[in-house]
């Protein structure tokens, strides 16, 4: 077996195994999304729900400090591994706005999410171009990485003032 075939199928079975025993819903669609582009997709198996969980820390302290609510920003939603565990935390008051590129993940999460909430909103493209609403309360911004960076864009990825960005946990 060639080297690239050995990677190629141990990525596959990790991504059943995340699937399996952490809960994921969506692990083989991202690793088909990966082997379609897995420049833009970045990553051959969704990130665990321990990862998930741990990025999302955060918010849970938000929540207490902000009891009227605000807003999330999701950059790099994907199938939702991450999403998953905020919406579990959104309150009604909350708002999250998953942006995502590759398309076959937006009409999951428009199908999962974005048309299940009044309060989640889905933007489909580079999230150097989406712009954030006028009346935007955002106060966290997740993401993990590999963040693809538009080639072209005009303007380089902009830390909104007063928000906490949450990395990615290496472990």
């Amino acid at each position: 077996m060639k080297k690239k075939n050995f990677y190629l199928a141990a990525a596959f079975v990790s991504s059943l195994i995340f699937t399996k025993t952490h809960g994921g819903k969506s692990g083989f669609k991202h690793f088909r999304a990966f082997l379609r582009n897995g420049a833009a997709v970045g990553a051959c198996t969704e990130c665990s729900g321990f990862v998930a969980r741990r990025l999302i820390e955060p918010l849970l302290v938000m929540q207490k400090e902000f009891p009227e609510g605000f807003d999330i920003l999701e950059a790099g939603a994907g199938f939702g591994p991450v999403t998953r565990h905020i919406v579990s935390h959104l309150r009604p008051q909350d708002r999250l706005f998953l942006v995502e590129l590759g398309k076959e993940a937006c009409d999951y999460l428009k199908d999962e999410y974005a048309d299940k909430f009044d309060n989640i909103e889905l933007y489909q493209g580079y999230v150097q171009d989406w712009e954030l609403p006028k009346n935007s309360r955002l106060k966290i911004i997740v993401s993990t990485i590999p963040l693809l960076v538009h080639p072209t864009a005009s303007h380089p990825i902009k830390i909104i003032p007063s928000t906490s960005l949450v990395p990615f946990l290496h472990l």
